[in-house]
């Protein structure tokens, strides 16, 4: 960033000095971390299909975003909230198309 700034010679003050770097983490994996998803009773019992609808648009990125590679690693928080206030938290690590199996995980939570 530093380059295009001064090539364009423009004026820039640096936020960090020397010593002071904040760390930096740098991945080379085919892995997506993704949003934590809350799912209430109701807006299940109000369209039962949502959450299969949700993540398969989810499946369908990462499907593009992988390009079809096997080791592509997909990752998703939900919560799930029953009917009687009560949530249950859902972790998903694994392959994109596993995705799918979650939708039934939470339908076998529903009761």
């Amino acid at each position: 960033m530093r380059t295009l700034l001064k090539s364009n010679k423009i004026d820039y003050v640096e936020i960090f000095g020397e010593d002071d770097q904040p760390p930096y983490l740098q991945q080379y994996s085919f892995e997506w971390f993704g949003p934590t998803l809350f799912v209430s009773a109701g807006l299940l019992s109000q369209n039962p299909n949502v959450l299969s609808v949700t993540l398969g648009v989810i499946t369908n990125y990462l499907y593009d975003l992988f390009k079809g590679r096997k080791e592509g690693k997909a990752s998703l928080d939900i919560i799930f909230e029953r009917a009687d206030g009560s949530c249950k938290q859902i972790y998903y690590s694994g392959p994109a198309d596993g995705l799918s199996e979650v939708a039934e995980i939470v339908r076998g939570l529903e009761s």
